[in-house]
């Protein structure tokens, strides 16, 4: 029996050689065929990937190997046993939505640097995020990299290409006091009520609150339960993911207000999914938020609401002004993520130290939510410094 350097028995197929670098052996058309590594575990990741090859018709004929189907190899044989599972999450998703319409149907050795380059310059003019673009190249430049490794490739193209500048942050749109209360003014008693509220209260984020199904409320002890995320991948392809880092799990105290809201949503989604029968379609069951006939909640349903609340609130500002005979003053439409950030300020705003706004946000680090916020934390330091301002009076 073959044994490794230090006298433990190695798996089948693979020896040690006399100038210390292990052995592989497999079959490709008949014959045999080697593999050398001075490294154990690489040598067997190798392996896989060769069989891999042979078993779907692909080993030893690069001309033949999509991105997609190289991709699919990479994670498979090189990533899923070696990275955690948010990590393998966030690197299928940003290939199947970023990476695999302008790539992946391409032949791994036709891909030039130019094509990767307009990849990244296409997502800078859409005005995709700095870290959503990194992570692009993140993946790109690992899948090509094993490429060149593997010998499928003579030269690794993303060494060619540049970043975007990055972009500078964009001022971040925080509802007044004032505002927030003239938006849950106008919901109360409605249909959106529960979720405008649970937003402002919480800070979640849309695919969190896509997600969120009733198991994850604790209605007993006031706690949601933060632990996926609801992406729509087109055609009723609904995708439930982990979130993208562990501080994304989380748990949220609730307000009692806010429990008897969602309790009473409850009731109501039952009354309209028994009123509907057959015509209420649940994708994904138990789902606390959906449209009209059970289907997920997407963004853009979240954005017509909120679209609708700011139209009436102007069409009555509108009417109130013109009674009052002065300009009127308008609110501006805004986004899911607002509510998000207005949370946040309402919270540092009403003292709650950053290290807990962070957590409950679902930050990764706090440096994060110190730089978000900066707008808010020179009110807080100044109210926090007065309470020392008897010491040296």
């Amino acid at each position: 029996m073959a044994v490794d350097k230090n006298g433990k028995p190695l798996p089948k197929g693979i020896t040690l050689r006399s100038d210390g670098r292990y052995q592989a052996r497999y079959a490709f058309q008949g014959k045999r065929r080697y593999l050398y590594d001075a490294d154990l575990k690489n040598l067997q990741k190798r392996l896989r990937a060769a069989v891999y090859e042979v078993e779907h018709g692909i080993h030893a004929n690069p001309d033949k190997i999509t991105v997609k189907i190289w991709f699919d190899i990479w994670m498979e044989e090189y990533k899923k046993h070696s990275v955690k599972q948010l990590t393998i999450s966030a690197y299928n998703n940003t290939f199947d939505r970023y990476i695999e319409k302008p790539l992946g149907k391409k032949k791994l050795n036709d891909v030039r640097p130019e094509h990767i380059q307009k990849l990244y310059n296409d997502m800078a003019k859409e005005e995709y995020s700095n870290a959503t673009i990194e992570l692009v190249g993140v993946v790109i430049g690992g899948m090509f990299k094993q490429a060149v490794k593997n010998g499928l490739l003579i030269k690794n193209p993303v060494g060619a290409t540049t970043m975007p500048k990055k972009k500078e942050k964009k001022v971040i749109k925080v509802l007044s006091g004032d505002e927030q209360d003239k938006v849950l003014g106008y919901v109360k008693g409605t249909d959106k009520e529960a979720l405008f509220v649970l937003c402002f209260s919480t800070g979640i984020r849309v695919g969190e609150l896509a997600a969120l199904t009733w198991n994850d409320i604790d209605f007993k002890n006031g706690n949601l339960s933060i632990n996926k995320t609801l992406s729509y991948r087109g055609k009723d392809n609904y995708v439930l993911n982990g979130p993208k880092t562990l501080s994304g799990i989380r748990e949220i105290p609730i307000f009692p207000n806010v429990v008897k809201l969602l309790k009473k949503h409850k009731v109501e989604q039952a009354r309209q999914r028994l009123a509907l029968g057959d015509k209420w379609q649940p994708v994904i069951e138990n789902l606390v938020f959906t449209n009209d006939f059970g289907e997920p909640l997407r963004r853009r349903r979240v954005d017509s609401m909120i679209t609708t609340v700011v139209n009436s609130i102007n069409k009555d500002e509108a009417r109130e002004a013109a009674e009052e005979k002065r300009e009127p003053v308008f609110m501006k439409d805004f986004t899911p993520h607002t509510m998000r950030h207005s949370f946040a300020t309402r919270a540092l705003e009403n003292g709650m130290p950053p290290k807990v706004v962070q957590e409950i946000l679902g930050h990764s680090n706090i440096a994060m939510t110190l730089d978000l916020y900066t707008h808010v934390l020179p009110k807080t330091k100044k109210e926090e410094m007065k309470k020392m301002e008897y010491l040296f009076s």
